[in-house]
C-alpha cells in the first residue's frame, strides 16, 4: 500500500539486496531518497557479500550517504569514479547538465557548415 509506505516508511525493510543482489553486476540509481526511507544499497550489504558480482554503481541522483550508502562523496566529470569496497561508484552531481552540453556541441558542429550560406542568404538577412 503506497499510502501506508509513504506515511510510515519506518515499518518497512529493504529487500533489494536479499532478493536481487546476487544477480547484479551494475546498478544505475536515479530515484529520489530521503532519510525517512530504507536505503537501496547499504555498506552492511556489501560487507555481507549480498552483491557478490557487483562491479559498478552509477548513482545519477547523487545523494551523498543516501539511498546508495557507498556514495560517500560527489565525483567530477574529470574523475567520475570512487572505489568503495572494490565497487566502482559514480556520483557526478552535475551529470544531468552534461547531456545538454554534448547535445549543444553536436548541434553547433552540424550547423557550422551552413552558417556562411545562411548569413549570405538575402531572405535570412531580412529576418
Amino acid at each position: 500500500d503506497k499510502t501506508e509506505y509513504y506515511g510510515h516508511p519506518e515499518r518497512y525493510q529493504p529487500v533489494f539486496a536479499d532478493n536481487v543482489g546476487k544477480f547484479v553486476d551494475v546498478i544505475v540509481n536515479g530515484s529520489y531518497w530521503d532519510s525517512r526511507f530504507p536505503r537501496h544499497v547499504k555498506f552492511a550489504d556489501i560487507l555481507a557479500e549480498k552483491f557478490p558480482k557487483l562491479k559498478v554503481i552509477a548513482d545519477l541522483s547523487c545523494d551523498v550517504n543516501g539511498g546508495i550508502e557507498l556514495l560517500t562523496d560527489t565525483t567530477t566529470i574529470e574523475s567520475p569514479f570512487l572505489n568503495v569496497e572494490n565497487v566502482c561508484v559514480l556520483g557526478v552531481d552535475i551529470l544531468p547538465s552534461e547531456l545538454p552540453r554534448e547535445a549543444s556541441q553536436h548541434f553547433g558542429d552540424v550547423l557550422m557548415p551552413f552558417v556562411d550560406s545562411l548569413a549570405q542568404n538575402t531572405e535570412t538577412a531580412k529576418l
